[in-house]
């Protein structure tokens, strides 16, 4: 594994930076939602979130060991029964990758490394997991569970100062995609 997952300490978000982070994915305030039909979850993506990214800037730079990474963008994922994630690594701006579970009534963890001999991280609600998505293959086995199972993330995305999103921008993913450099999804 290129990076060890890292649990981070259970005040990363002060109380009242959770009870925030929880009112504003209750929320209908989204900017953009959407099905992702693929992994049955559902993404919302909130301009706010970028306040709590900015928190999340100095405990990234001291885990990571970047002292230029600076944050892209940010999505909640909501997750139920019949979820899952196919093993990958990620292709946007995401080379640091701070995952915050907002909430969950189940246990179900982050696979890391080969299928075969997996590492397994769990993400406690309230509590998040620093990884570097692009660098390690990871996803999450199908969601059994009961019915009303649910699993809410915000996965926090950072790069180095140097990265294209920065330089180029970030609609230069659509010329990496035209060009085959990353998948199309």
């Amino acid at each position: 594994m290129h990076f060890e997952p890292v649990l981070l300490r259970s005040d990363v978000f002060s109380a009242s930076d959770k009870a925030g982070i929880a009112g504003l994915v209750r929320s209908g305030e989204a900017r953009k939602s959407y099905n992702d039909d693929r992994h049955s979850r559902y993404i919302k993506r909130f301009n706010e979130l970028n306040a709590y990214a900015e928190k999340l800037v100095p405990v990234a730079k001291e885990i990571f060991g970047d002292k230029t990474l600076k944050p892209t963008y940010s999505v909640f994922l909501s997750y139920g029964a019949g979820s899952h994630l196919t093993m990958h690594k990620d292709f946007n701006a995401c080379v640091y990758t701070i995952d915050y579970c907002v909430a969950s009534n189940i246990d179900w963890p982050l696979t890391f490394g080969d299928p075969r001999s997996p590492s397994l991280y769990h993400i406690p609600p309230q509590r998040a997991l620093a990884f570097m998505g692009g660098e390690d293959l990871h996803g999450r086995d199908l969601l059994e569970g009961p019915d009303d199972a649910l699993v809410e993330n915000i996965m926090f995305h950072f790069c180095p100062a140097d990265h294209w999103y920065f330089t180029e921008g970030p609609d230069y993913i659509k010329v990496l995609a035209e060009r085959g450099e990353v998948p199309i999804y």
